[in-house]
């Protein structure tokens, strides 16, 4: 029997993925070839992959409760690293990585304001041509 598939939207930038219950979240997040997404150690340890389930159910495994107490992971803050999904899931993106994952998302995806470049000064083409009585123009 073939593994079931899910829809994974990601609240923070309105991207979705399928994740297969197979895979864990990490693992389809790291599927959209984004480089904005940190990963770290792949196995629980290092909270780079901190979550929010918004909706959904999910399976979890064993994680470092150095990052995610019990009391967070009864409210659904989870590593991504050790989630699979058991229907379609919706998530944000908390911890370390959602700075990072914000600013390369689509700018029309971007939920937080992040600064344009300021413009450059304009320049003029034009040489200021000398006053008639021999001094320079103001």
């Amino acid at each position: 029997m073939s593994a079931r598939s899910f829809r994974v939207s990601i609240a923070n930038t309105g991207e979705e993925y399928v994740c297969s219950e197979d895979d864990n979240l990490l693992k389809g997040m790291e599927q959209l070839s984004r480089k904005g997404i940190p990963v770290g150690c792949r196995g629980g340890g290092c909270g780079v992959c901190k979550i929010q389930i918004e909706s959904g159910t999910y399976r979890s495994i064993k994680m470092s409760r150095s990052y995610v107490t019990r009391e967070e992971e009864a409210s659904g803050i989870v590593l991504a690293c050790r989630v699979f999904p058991q229907s379609d899931i919706t998530l944000s993106v908390l911890g370390k990585m959602v700075k990072k994952f914000e600013l390369y998302a689509l700018p029309a995806q971007r939920t937080s304001a992040v600064p344009a470049p300021a413009p450059a000064p304009a320049l003029s083409t034009e040489a200021a041509a000398p006053a008639e009585d021999g001094q320079d123009a103001p």
